[in-house]
C-alpha cells in the first residue's frame, strides 16, 4: 500500500525484499524515493543525518539469502541502497562544511580566559549539548545555531578552538565510552543538586 505522506519505509517488508534480493530497479528506486520523502520531511540537517545513519545501520544489518536474486547481473538491493545512503551522507556533510566555510568571520574573538573551560572531550560535550536540546533545556530550534554559539564560548580539555562543523558531525555518531562519560557527569550533577 502506497502512502503519499512522508513516512518511514516498512522495515519488515524491506527486510524480506533484501533477504530474497528482489533487486528489481523500479523497486530499489521506490525504496530510495521513500527514504528521500522521509528525509525531506525533517526540518533540520542534523535530524536528516541522524535518520540516514539509522537507515544505513539497519540496511547493513539485514541478512541476504545466498545464491538468490531477481537479477543476478546487478548488485543486490542492500548493496545498492547502502551505496546510495553513503553517497547521500557524504553529500550532506560536504554541503554543511561549505556552509560553515562560507560564513563571514568578522566577529570579535573571545579571549581564552573568558571562555567556559570544560574538563570533557569534544565528543562528550557534544552529547551533553545535544541531550540538552532534545530534552528542551536549550530551546534553539536549529542544532547548527546551537553549536555555532557553543564553540564561541567554550573550550575543552584537549581542544582550544572548536568548530561547529566538528560538533555537528560528532553529535550523530556517539561512541559507547563517550555516552558513559556523559551519563556519569549527569549523575554527578544530580548528586550535587540533591546536596544543595
Amino acid at each position: 500500500e502506497t502512502s503519499h505522506s512522508p513516512s518511514a519505509i516498512n522495515y519488515k517488508l524491506t527486510e524480506i525484499i533484501c533477504y530474497m534480493n528482489f533487486n528489481n530497479g523500479a523497486l530499489v528506486n521506490y525504496l530510495i524515493a521513500e527514504i528521500i520523502a522521509t528525509i525531506n520531511a525533517l526540518p533540520e540537517q542534523l535530524e536528516k543525518i541522524d535518520r540516514l545513519v539509522h537507515y544505513l545501520k539497519e540496511f547493513n544489518q539485514i541478512i541476504e539469502k545466498p545464491g538468490i536474486s531477481f537479477n543476478p547481473k546487478v548488485e543486490s538491493v542492500r548493496t545498492r541502497i547502502t551505496s546510495w545512503l553513503n553517497e547521500e551522507l557524504y553529500f550532506i556533510e560536504q554541503k554543511q562544511r561549505l556552509l560553515f566555510i562560507a560564513e563571514p568571520k568578522n566577529e570579535a574573538v573571545i579571549p581564552d580566559e573568558e571562555k567556559l573551560h570544560f574538563s570533557t572531550s569534544v565528543e562528550v560535550l557534544t552529547l551533553l549539548a545535544r541531550s540538552a536540546k532534545d530534552s528542551k533545556l536549550i530551546l534553539n530550534k536549529q542544532s547548527t545555531t546551537m553549536y555555532k554559539s557553543l564553540v564561541k564560548f567554550v573550550r575543552t580539555a584537549h581542544s582550544n578552538n572548536l568548530s561547529a562543523n566538528s560538533l555537528l558531525k560528532k553529535g550523530y555518531v556517539a561512541e559507547r565510552s563517550a555516552k558513559q562519560t556523559a551519563i556519569n557527569i549527569l549523575h554527578e550533577m544530580i548528586k550535587n543538586i540533591h546536596n544543595y
